[in-house]
């Protein structure tokens, strides 16, 4: 498994056993940590998109090919950033799981999304259950499985033609449908 370990620079110069604990957590899970605390942009970025100039854009860049790589993410947001809102929806976007933490109580409640989860801690040996349990719903609910179907060339077409129009590629389309059914159907135990 592999996931995005995020924070302000803030955060990690002024909570380090925080971020210790995160890291120390992750790799006691076998959990590979993806993101700027663990990886190089040489790493990530081709020759090409190492010369783009604008470091922003180049760090956008970074930031979206890590999250593409991840299973999940995970923000530490005690101090809270433009940049970790954007990045957590970007991975929402991609269909990867969010855990949010932070060590004062905040409120998401205008996130509507099954993937995202918040918790609140008030002491660095509170964070690796937090983890766990998250590791654990993501498994549940989340874990990807590659699955081989058959469809007409009708579908197909019409898979091609929602890419075409509406920039939803054909994974992001079908399990929107599955979820839209999961949540109408009354007797699945969810």
């Amino acid at each position: 498994m592999k996931i995005v370990l995020l924070g302000s620079k803030n955060g990690r110069e002024k909570i380090p056993k925080v971020f210790d604990s995160i890291i120390k957590t992750l790799e006691d899970l076998s959990i590979e940590i993806l993101g700027p605390y663990t990886q190089s942009y040489e790493e990530v970025l081709s020759h090409e998109e190492m010369k783009i100039s604008n470091p922003n854009v180049r760090h956008a860049l970074f930031m979206r090919k890590v999250i593409r790589q991840a299973d999940a993410l995970i923000v530490e947001t005690t101090f809270d950033g433009f940049a970790l809102g954007h990045e957590s929806t970007v991975a929402l976007e991609e269909y990867k799981p969010v855990l949010a933490i932070s060590q004062s109580s905040k409120d998401f409640s205008f996130i509507h999304d099954t993937k995202f989860r918040y918790n609140s801690y008030k002491k660095h040996t509170d964070i690796p259950p937090i983890i766990k349990d998250f590791i654990e719903y993501y498994n549940q609910n989340f874990k990807v499985f590659r699955l081989n179907i058959l469809l007409h060339q009708r579908q197909v077409n019409y898979l091609r033609w929602i890419y075409q129009k509406r920039n939803i590629n054909r994974s992001l389309f079908i399990r929107s449908l599955i979820d839209k059914a999961i949540d109408k159907d009354s007797d699945y135990p969810n």
